[in-house]
């Protein structure tokens, strides 16, 4: 009778082994992404030879910093893009009305928010969320190159400076 009960206690357990496998095989492909042919479209990748860089100060010629847009979103506007900054540039008080962030790629990148000056070397992040001023600047002897995003239309406010741009020390 035990030999019984322990064949069949065996049988019910690899039957559920094998009913839970199936469930899971079952859950796991339904978690198989399936993008629309929309988005495939949009997969998009480009070597550094193939940026189309642009001026963004045309008055200051070869001293403005150059900005190549990597991608945009169709629908949010929402973007991501590099800045190259020459030695010595400062980029005075503004603001945008949404969220953006700089990842330094070379160089260094000082940037002041909410009083708090601080110098990023490459692989240094900064976030500044809407609507917050802030300024930044490049070493007198060095320049940036600046990964940004943004997350809808790309937009600039001036805002009132309430740094000095001469002298622009950062903590490191």
């Amino acid at each position: 009778m035990n030999r019984i009960c322990a064949r069949a206690c065996f049988f019910l357990i690899a039957l559920y082994a094998l009913a839970a496998a199936d469930a899971l095989s079952i859950a796991q492909s339904e978690k198989v992404p399936h993008p629309s042919p929309e988005a495939k479209k949009q997969v998009k990748s480009i070597n550094s030879t193939q940026l189309d860089w642009i001026i963004m100060v045309p008055a200051l010629g070869k001293q403005s910093p150059v900005r190549a847009l990597l991608h945009e979103d169709p629908v949010t506007h929402s973007s991501q893009f590099l800045i190259r900054m020459p030695p010595n540039f400062h980029v005075p008080a503004h603001f945008h009305g949404v969220n953006e962030t700089h990842t330094v790629v070379e160089g260094t990148f000082i940037i002041q928010a909410n009083n708090e000056r601080i110098a990023l070397k490459p692989g240094g992040f900064n976030y500044t969320p809407a609507q917050v001023v802030h300024e930044a600047w490049t070493p007198e002897n060095e320049g940036a190159l600046i990964f940004v995003t943004v997350d809808g239309p790309y937009d600039l406010f001036p805002a009132a400076s309430e740094v000095q741009p001469s002298g622009a020390q950062a903590k490191p």
